[in-house]
């Protein structure tokens, strides 16, 4: 028989991960006949996202950065719920309604959750 353990999740860890992700990021997107498409522009480095809509966009733009910093993939779910780029609330409408078809976003981190929430 098969026993699964969840690993012990570190709170100095997380808050580790959790501080070297960058305060606010670039995204330049473009929507598609089979979504939206776009390049992820972090401090020296990039890397292209696609999704069907606003909402999977933003979420693969967050998995994308916690990947592209290495972050375990224990500490994954955590962060995702407790730390999100999102763009600010005029870009959510731009995104979400289609106009433009393109665009360059500021994502900032959502100031909302700065602690460590742990059931």
């Amino acid at each position: 028989m098969w026993h699964i353990f969840k690993k012990k999740l570190e709170p100095e860890a997380y808050f580790a991960y959790l501080n070297r992700l960058p305060s606010n990021i670039r995204v330049g997107w473009k929507r598609t006949n089979s979504g939206i498409v776009g390049i992820v522009k972090i401090e020296k480095f990039s890397f292209g996202v696609q999704a069907k809509n606003a909402e999977e966009f933003v979420n693969a733009v967050n998995e994308g950065i916690l990947v592209a910093y290495d972050t375990p993939e224990e500490y994954l779910t955590i962060l995702l719920e407790n730390k999100k780029f999102i763009p600010a609330l005029e870009d959510w409408g731009r995104l979400r309604e289609g106009e433009p078809n393109s665009s360059d976003l500021v994502f900032k981190q959502d100031k909302k959750v700065d602690k460590l929430v742990v059931a």
